[in-house]
């Protein structure tokens, strides 16, 4: 029987290319998903901040207006599928929504204008259980927009 010098390597192409692209492609798919998910909570995270805001702007009063803001931006996020905790703030036009709570800065007389500012902590995707299950993870995303109380609009 005659042998061939590259006999002792057949078959092993297969089985490093298999082990390469596990090693490889999984941190690969589990980056991806947290660009997905960072993207995911962005766009709710903004679209919640701007409903938020036509909530309270269109509202007969503030008490109520606020609680069709938390509503609103409820249902954003939902609409994204965003699962983390979040927090709802307003605050005088031109303000920073740093450190921002409270919402003592609506006001919906004609003309007024105010800051929404929303705030989410998204956990990374699969973090829940496993090595994260006491300390998770998470994004802080934040967005904020100004409103402006239409000018025609009567006093409440």
């Amino acid at each position: 029987m005659i042998r061939r010098l590259g006999d002792a390597e057949a078959g092993n192409a297969m089985l490093e290319f298999s082990a390469l692209s596990v090693v490889l492609l999984v941190p690969f798919v589990y980056v991806l998903l947290t660009i997905f998910t960072a993207q995911r909570g962005a766009f709710g995270t903004t679209q919640g901040a701007r409903e938020a805001g036509r909530a309270i702007a269109t509202a007969d009063s503030v008490v109520d207006g606020l609680h069709r803001a938390a509503a609103a931006l409820d249902l954003a996020l939902a609409d994204q599928d965003v699962q983390g905790k979040h927090s709802l703030a307003v605050v005088p036009a031109g303000h920073s929504c740093d450190g921002a709570r409270g919402t003592a800065a609506a006001s919906l007389a004609p003309g007024s204008r105010f800051t929404v500012c929303v705030t989410v902590r998204l956990p990374l995707p699969y973090t829940d259980s496993g090595l994260f299950r006491f300390a998770s993870p998470t994004l802080r995303l934040s967005a904020s927009t100004l409103v402006v109380v239409d000018s025609y609009r009567s006093s409440p």
